[in-house]
C-alpha cells in the first residue's frame, strides 16, 4: 500500500514537471549567476578580473534562463530566443578572456572582441527574416521548431521559413558546435600546461594542498560547458520525457556555477587551499595595491620554503633540500632540473617532486621561480645599474624575456617598474 502511495506521488510530481515543460528549471542556474554578479559587484569589484567576470556571469544567465524569463515577460518566443542567440556564442570567448586575466597580467584589445561579429550576424539575419515574416508568425514557427515538430521535414518549409530555420536554428547550432570544440581543445591544452591531474583535486579537497585558481576554474568551466551544451543541443521534448535526468542536470550545473563564482573571488591570488575559502575577500586587491599584496604573498612563500624544514629532522629529505636551496643557493644554477637535485640528494626525481608538492603545496618549477625572483629583488637593490640581461643570468634565468615575464607574474610589476618604486 505504501509503495502504491509513493508511486502515485511520484507520478503526480512528474505530471507537474510535464506541465512546467522542465525548461524553466534552468532558471535556477540563471539565479545562481545573478547572485554571484550581485555579490562580486558589492564585494569584489576591485578585482582586475571583475569586468570580464561580470560580463560572463550575465551572459551565462541569459543563456541558461533568458528564454524562459523573457518568453514569459514579453510573450514572444522569438524575442526570448534572440537573446539566447546573442548571449550563448559569447560565453566561450568571454571565458577564455577570463582565463587570460587569471593566467597572467593581461590587457584586452579591440581585436580580442572580434568574436562579437558571429552572434551579431546570426541575430541580424534572424531579425531581418522575422521582420519580413512578422513577429506572431515567427513565434509560431519557432515554437514548432523548438518542439521538434518540423525537424523531420525541414525541406517542406517555405522559402522564408527555411531561411529562418537555417540562420536562427541550424546556423546557431553549427556555431556552437565549433565554439564548443574550440573550448574543449583550449581547456585540454591549458590543462596539459598546468599538469592538471585528478590527484591535484584530491590533495586540494582532502589534504588542504594549494592549487592554482586557474586550474580550478578551468575544470569547473569544462564541466559547466557540458551542461550548457546539453541545454542547447537537446530539444524540449527530451526534457519532458526525462524529468528526473533534467533535474539532475540543472542541479549539477547550479552546483558548479556556485563554486565557479566562489573561486572567482580569488581573482588576485594564484594559489589557494581549502583553508583560504573563509578569507576570500583578503584577495580583493585593487590595481593600485595588487603589486604590494603579491610581493607580500611571495615573501610568505619564500619564508615557507625556508622555514618549513624546521619541523623536520636534520637528516630528512626536506631539510637537505632546504640546505641545497638556502645555503648553497642551487636555484641560481641555470637549467636546474629535478634530476640534478635528486642526484645531489641521492634520491630519484619522482620522489623529490612528490616531496616538494606535499611540503610546499606548489611544484618544483614554481619553487625555483619564487626563489629566483626573491634573489633578483635583492640583486637589483645591490646593483642598481645592472641590465635585465645581467640580472636574469645572475638569478638563474636563461633569458631576459623569461625573467621579465616571471618577475611580473609573481610580483605584479616588471623589474623596471618594481625598481622605480623602491629604489
Amino acid at each position: 500500500m505504501k509503495i502504491d502511495f509513493f508511486a502515485m506521488i511520484y507520478q503526480k510530481f512528474l505530471l507537474l514537471l510535464w506541465h512546467m515543460s522542465l525548461i524553466p528549471f534552468f532558471v535556477i542556474c540563471g539565479l545562481v549567476c545573478l547572485f554571484w554578479l550581485l555579490a562580486h559587484t558589492i564585494l569584489a569589484s576591485r578585482l582586475e578580473t571583475f569586468p570580464i567576470l561580470a560580463g560572463l556571469l550575465l551572459t551565462v544567465f541569459f543563456a541558461a534562463a533568458g528564454d524562459v524569463l523573457l518568453g514569459s515577460f514579453t510573450g514572444s518566443a522569438f524575442i526570448a530566443y534572440l537573446v539566447v542567440l546573442i548571449s550563448t556564442p559569447s560565453i566561450i570567448p568571454l571565458t577564455c578572456l577570463y582565463f587570460a586575466h587569471l593566467h597572467c597580467p593581461f590587457h584586452s584589445r579591440p581585436i580580442h572582441f572580434i568574436w562579437i561579429v558571429i552572434p551579431a550576424i546570426l541575430s541580424t539575419a534572424s531579425i531581418i527574416v522575422a521582420g519580413i515574416k512578422g513577429l506572431s508568425e515567427t513565434d509560431l514557427l519557432l515554437t514548432q521548431i523548438l518542439d521538434h515538430q518540423v525537424m523531420d521535414e525541414p525541406l517542406s518549409l517555405s522559402g522564408i521559413d527555411r531561411a529562418f530555420y537555417i540562420w536562427a536554428v541550424q546556423g546557431f547550432k553549427i556555431v556552437m558546435i565549433i565554439a564548443t570544440l574550440n573550448m574543449v581543445v583550449y581547456c585540454i591544452v591549458m590543462m596539459r600546461r598546468l599538469r592538471i591531474k585528478p590527484s591535484n583535486w584530491f590533495g586540494f579537497l582532502f589534504k588542504s594542498r594549494k592549487m592554482k585558481v586557474l586550474e580550478i576554474q578551468l575544470t569547473l568551466s569544462l564541466l559547466i560547458l557540458v551542461g550548457l551544451s546539453m541545454k542547447i543541443f537537446i530539444n524540449a521534448p527530451f526534457y519532458r520525457q526525462h524529468p528526473a535526468l533534467t533535474i539532475i542536470i540543472v542541479l549539477v550545473m547550479a552546483f558548479l556555477l556556485f563554486f565557479f563564482g566562489l573561486f572567482a573571488l580569488f581573482g588576485s591570488c594564484e594559489y589557494i587551499s581549502m583553508d583560504d575559502l573563509h578569507t576570500a575577500l583578503r584577495f580583493n586587491y585593487s590595481n593600485k595595491d595588487k603589486a604590494a599584496a603579491k610581493e607580500t604573498e611571495m615573501a610568505n612563500k619564500v619564508e615557507s620554503i625556508f622555514d618549513n624544514a624546521k619541523n623536520w629532522d636534520e637528516g630528512s629529505l626536506v631539510s637537505r633540500f632546504q640546505r641545497l636551496m638556502q645555503d648553497e643557493q642551487l636555484f641560481l644554477k641555470p637549467n636546474l632540473s629535478l634530476s640534478d637535485v635528486a642526484e645531489r640528494l641521492d634520491s630519484n626525481k619522482t620522489y623529490i617532486s612528490k616531496m616538494v608538492n606535499q611540503t610546499y603545496g606548489i611544484g618544483f618549477p614554481e619553487v625555483l621561480n619564487i626563489l629566483r625572483v626573491n634573489y633578483a629583488q635583492q640583486y637589483i637593490r645591490k646593483h642598481k645599474g645592472a641590465s635585465q640581461e645581467k640580472i636574469a643570468h645572475a638569478c638563474g634565468f636563461l633569458s631576459a624575456s623569461t625573467f621579465n615575464t616571471t618577475f611580473k607574474r609573481i610580483t605584479g610589476d616588471t623589474p623596471k617598474v618594481w625598481a622605480s618604486k623602491r629604489l
